[in-house]
């Protein structure tokens, strides 16, 4: 009778530790399955924020952007205004050509360089 009554004192200690293992797997593969999940949603609100975060940027830039350009044209429409644009792509072709020059480049050039007007125009830039 002792020995049926160990046996099932060892039998009941098995299932007992069976049981715990297979709870102790149990709790631990929730928690990975938990912490996979709220990394996933925490790399989620990250690109949501960066992306939202980008968004304003571009139309914050896109706001500035036009309005430099209505100041710009409101500038070359007012007096003077044409005359600045056309000095100011002088130099800039001037500019252009001076850094052509240098080194192994040739430039050739099929306008007179002394008409400026014919230069701008040539080069579809009359304004």
């Amino acid at each position: 009778m002792e020995k049926l009554v160990t046996a099932e004192r060892n039998r009941r200690a098995i299932v007992e530790d069976s049981i715990g293992k297979k709870q102790s797997l149990v709790n631990t593969s929730e928690g990975l399955k938990s912490e996979m999940v709220n990394v996933s949603e925490g790399e989620k609100q990250k690109r949501i924020n960066e992306a939202q975060g980008l968004a304003s940027e571009i139309l914050a830039l896109g706001k500035a952007t036009a309005e430099s350009i209505e100041k710009v044209a409101s500038a070359i429409n007012g007096p003077g205004g044409k005359d600045a644009v056309k000095l100011e792509l002088g130099q800039k072709y001037i500019q252009t050509l001076a850094k052509l020059s240098k080194g192994e480049n040739k430039v050739i050039l099929s306008s007179n360089l002394t008409n400026m007007n014919e230069v701008l125009k040539a080069m579809e830039l009359d304004v």
